[in-house]
């Protein structure tokens, strides 16, 4: 094209919004490189102007109807736009947990009845039945898959450090995983109960500063042994873990803990206390626990107890743990789990090469 031609661009978008914005200010950009001057118009029918849209010739569904979406549409008007600025993000979020709350309800309550539904452990199945008001069985049950490349530790290969070390790999993300906080503290008193340990904290995130001036409250001689190497990749899981006596977390940390040969420890969520209800030898099956249920002096006792283990007692307590662990965790037994609850899907006396199928697969 020439400079001196004249181009005309059409395109249908809402001021409001803030992408049709971006989309109009960026071909006015990719345009000024053909064009000496580039002319921006909105324009805006009388008929959609906010007025006529919602006052104007309206039946009484209408004006119902206007009741209700003014709220959403008045946050662009200046009357509203103070108040919407500070409240508006709190009130859509409350009625978008609303609607999914009573969708998750209807799907979860359907899919029930056609045995099409699963949860990976039992905090989600607790959760679940509490927000969808329903009764899970076991067997729906398929808890989250992993892959152990061990099937036992010997004493000689456990390599525990010289110092009992307590290990927790999680974001600094408060409340949520505010359970480090607690853990700060049960170290304090255990080191003044005269056990010489160390504690280290291995992640990052907003709630950072929060760790950092907990520590700063210790005595001088207690800070020392608190690490904070920050992110570490997943390839250096390993030599963290080999560098663990005690491993305290939740969700897939806890499974790493034992494909290492560590002895772990599952803490409670939504909580500044750490909360503990045993080790992960105890409660095979939680890899995530409610706040309310556990105690900090599980966790000092756990300690207590592990604290002089020699290399067989420490390799015969993984080696237990792994086993109870692989029987919920372990991929195989994933798809063994999932074949049982679909076998109640299948008609055998229609479908006699669906049970045949079915009994062949189970065997593997």
């Amino acid at each position: 094209m020439k400079n001196d031609d004249t181009c005309g661009i059409i395109t249908i978008h809402f001021g409001i919004n803030y992408g049709s914005a971006l989309q109009v200010y960026a071909m006015s950009e990719v345009l000024k490189k053909y064009y000496g001057r580039v002319y921006l118009i909105n324009y805006v029918p009388k008929r959609y102007s906010f007025k006529n849209r919602y006052f104007e010739k309206q039946s009484l569904l209408g004006i119902l109807k206007c009741a209700l979406v003014f709220p959403f549409r008045a946050r662009y008007q200046f009357i509203f736009k103070n108040f919407l600025r500070r409240h508006g993000s709190k009130l859509h979020m409350f009625l978008a947990k609303c609607l999914c709350r009573l969708a998750n309800r209807y799907y979860i309550t359907n899919l029930l009845k056609t045995h099409s539904f699963l949860v990976m452990d039992e905090q989600n199945r607790r959760m679940t039945e509490e927000s969808a008001n329903v009764s899970i069985e076991e067997q729906c049950v398929a808890y989250l898959p992993y892959k152990f490349v061990k099937s036992s530790f010997s004493s000689e290969s456990i390599d525990l450090p010289h110092k009992y070390v307590i290990t927790s790999i999680c974001r600094f993300e408060f409340p949520f995983k505010a359970y480090v906080i607690g853990l700060i503290g049960t170290y304090e008193k255990l080191r003044k109960a005269g056990y010489d340990i160390q504690l280290v904290l291995i992640g990052d995130g907003k709630g950072k500063n929060e760790v950092i001036n907990r520590i700063d409250l210790l005595e001088e001689s207690l800070k020392e042994d608190i690490i904070l190497p920050g992110v570490i990749a997943y390839e250096e899981l390993e030599h963290a873990f080999k560098n663990t006596t005690l491993y305290v977390g939740m969700g897939t940390t806890v499974l790493d803990a034992t494909n290492y040969g560590r002895i772990a420890v599952v803490a409670a969520l939504g909580t500044y206390d750490i909360e503990v209800k045993g080790t992960f030898l105890d409660y095979p099956y939680e890899v995530g626990l409610d706040s309310g249920i556990g105690t900090e002096g599980k966790l000092l006792e756990i300690v207590k107890k592990t604290y002089n283990y020699s290399a067989d007692e420490y390799s015969n307590y993984v080696n237990k743990q792994l086993s109870e662990v692989k029987k919920a965790f372990d991929i195989e037994w994933f798809m063994k789990r999932i074949l049982e609850n679909e076998e109640r899907n299948f008609c055998i006396n229609e479908h006699k090469f669906a049970k045949l199928k079915f009994a062949l697969l189970s065997k593997r």
